[in-house]
């Protein structure tokens, strides 16, 4: 018993040391200020020489900003890839970032980078739930010691009561989860640990599914067979999957009215799918729920405004500014409103 511990612990460890704990997914922030954005030249080069299609310092411009982009983008792919194959997931990451602050628009970075995510999340998958059932069974533990100390001393302490019920609650479903996912890879024995913690935590149907993870045991052939290792997916598979998971969050945030949620989405089906045919569908029914946003975000500052709360109205125009960048009625009144705000401020740095 003691054993799974201390080599649980020693993964965490390592897993910290290469900043790769569950939850982290191997982020690393990056300054942006000595990154040039040749996404934003490159397009703003083309536009102009689609304006001016025969001024020749143009089409050198934009001749030399591609050969400039490809190379740099080869080069981050290249770099990443070899961090890749040498285990280094996390510095492999991190040099996609860097190429992403340069080159924001390249698809090929992000895609490499997306793919690399959720490779990293489905090796660390494993530790992962190993924690979730160890705090599993803390909580089983805890609840007990904690309704003891109740019927000893009630009413003292609830608040810890109250929330270690309601982590209880939470850990019951997840853990089931675990252990039926378990349980449909043939991982019996991890199935088994689940459903018994899942028991301790109340889950009803803990015991049918060890009852049944004892049959299909039993089931098994006394030769020994070689495990099923699952395959790692390829980059083509992950990115289906990815597809597939935006899409459906995306008309999830729609039907839910959630805006931020949906643009979020539907920015990074954008970046990974630049031709994605049902982007631009999206794009059409995102409009008329930014044009209502946009109308109570500006009548909210219109209010605040008259109320004397010029900062407030001044974050609420630029909101539905950011929603609706055409808009042409906002501009003034930001401005109008920013110069009242500087007023203010010079008046009470006087005082």
């Amino acid at each position: 018993m003691i054993v799974r511990p201390l080599l649980l612990t020693a993964v965490l460890l390592m897993l910290s040391a290469c900043s790769l704990l569950p939850g982290q997914r191997a982020e690393t922030v990056i300054s942006k200020a000595a990154a040039p954005d040749l996404s934003t030249q490159l397009a703003e080069a083309e536009a102009a020489l689609a304006e001016q299609p025969n001024d020749s310092g143009l089409k050198e411009k934009v001749g030399n900003l591609r050969r400039q982009t490809t190379l740099l983008e080869t080069d981050h792919l290249s770099k990443a890839e070899k961090l890749w194959a040498g285990q280094q997931p996390g510095a492999a990451i991190a040099e996609l970032d860097v190429g992403l602050l340069s080159l924001p628009g390249s698809s090929a970075l992000q895609r490499r980078r997306t793919y690399y995510r959720e490779l990293l999340d489905r090796r660390l998958e494993m530790p992962r739930a190993e924690l979730r059932l160890v705090r599993g069974r803390y909580v089983a533990d805890a609840l007990r010691v904690q309704k003891q100390i109740q019927q000893l001393a009630p009413n003292q302490d609830a608040a810890t009561l109250a929330a270690l019920e309601q982590e209880r609650q939470a850990l019951m479903v997840e853990i089931s989860a675990l252990g039926q996912k378990a349980l449909e890879r043939k991982q019996y024995g991890f199935a088994r640990w689940s459903y018994n913690i899942a028991a301790d935590l109340g889950a009803p149907d803990a015991s049918k599914w060890l009852t049944e993870i004892g049959k299909r045991e039993q089931q098994k052939t006394k030769k020994v067979t070689t495990p099923v290792i699952e395959p790692e997916l390829s980059e083509q598979q992950v990115l289906e999957a990815r597809r597939s998971t935006l899409k459906k969050d995306l008309q999830a945030a729609l039907d839910r009215r959630d805006l931020g949620g949906a643009r979020q989405q539907l920015t990074e089906l954008q970046q990974l799918f630049p031709t994605d045919p049902d982007a631009s569908k999206f794009q059409q029914t995102l409009k008329p729920l930014a044009k209502e946003q946009v109308k109570v975000l500006q009548a909210d500052g219109n209010r605040r405004y008259r109320d004397g709360d010029i900062a407030g109205a001044l974050a609420a125009w630029k909101q539905a500014l950011a929603l609706e960048p055409d808009n042409r009625e906002l501009p003034p009144l930001i401005e109008r409103a920013a110069k009242v705000q500087s007023n203010l401020d010079s008046l009470r740095e006087r005082k």
